[in-house]
């Protein structure tokens, strides 16, 4: 049954590398994938671009959506696809050769978070705010399954190795991981995982804290909101180690009353990394 085999604290998880580009390289041959040159159309919100490319490039498109939590290729490194925006869809998919074809339709209305292949088996993952559809290679509907979503709540999704099962991990308010059926998504495992229950603190010295405004202070002259204290930021997953990195936020004094009008304290980062079982 897959859950949870080992929590541990860590000072920070490997890197992810330069924020300006990710590179997905295809499971087998020299082609990879290349997230680059972001765009930001509106505060905090970037496109990119997307280059297909080996020796020299065979294919470029503009405007995709955020790479961090993709797996683009299929298992046999014949198809790829990828959040894009276009008219009539979200997705674009293409073969390894660079030429389209018909791609899962997800609404433009809806944010794609993540689109994710399994790394053996003809499956892939469509994850949205509040639900995720399975499909088959041939992007043929599987299953699909739903929750009720916290505000601002923004999951992350993956297969676990070997990929007869994948998670969907909600970090915010009541955080918990659930653990599906690869074949039809029914509901394997669900595990509470919320920060107070692996980095407790006096959570009643700083209850009068408001979550919503900039009390904490985390560097010189950098805050953030006490929410962090109540939720995991920074998620990440590595696929083939079923390694899940994660952060909260945990107070480093007491409370102060200096030249701010309000409260703050102090705080910083603490890592953990959650290994799950297949």
């Amino acid at each position: 049954m897959p859950g949870i085999a080992e929590i541990r604290p860590i000072p920070k998880p490997p890197d992810l590398g330069p924020w300006e580009e990710r590179i997905f390289p295809a499971p087998a041959g020299d082609l990879r994938l290349r997230f680059h040159s972001p765009y930001e159309f509106a505060m905090g919100g970037y496109t990119w671009t997307v280059t297909l490319e080996g020796s020299e490039p065979v294919k470029s498109w503009e405007g995709a959506g955020q790479p961090d939590y993709l797996q683009p290729w299929s298992s046999d490194g014949q198809k790829l696809a990828f959040p894009l925006s276009r008219d009539e869809s979200s997705v674009l998919a293409s073969l390894a050769d660079g030429s389209e074809i018909a791609a899962p339709h997800w609404p433009r209305a809806e944010y794609l978070v993540a689109l994710v292949w399994a790394p053996a088996h003809s499956r892939v993952l469509l994850l949205g705010e509040d639900h995720v559809d399975l499909l088959d290679g041939k992007f043929r509907a599987l299953a699909s399954c739903r929750w009720t979503p916290d505000e601002f709540d923004l999951p992350l999704a993956g297969w676990l190795d070997p990929d007869d099962a994948f998670f969907v991990f909600r970090p915010w308010k009541d955080a918990e991981i659930a653990f599906y059926s690869g074949d039809d998504a029914s509901t394997l495992e669900v595990v509470p995982l919320e920060p107070s229950s692996i980095f407790p603190y006096d959570e009643e010295a700083l209850a009068g804290l408001p979550r919503n405004r900039y009390v904490l202070e985390l560097g010189e002259g950098t805050f953030g909101t006490a929410s962090l204290l109540d939720q995991w930021t920074g998620c990440s997953y590595r696929a083939g180690g079923n390694d899940l990195f994660m952060c909260t936020y945990r107070p480093t004094g007491e409370i102060e009353r200096g030249v701010r009008r309000e409260p703050t304290v102090r705080a910083e980062q603490r890592w953990v990394s959650v290994r799950l079982a297949p």
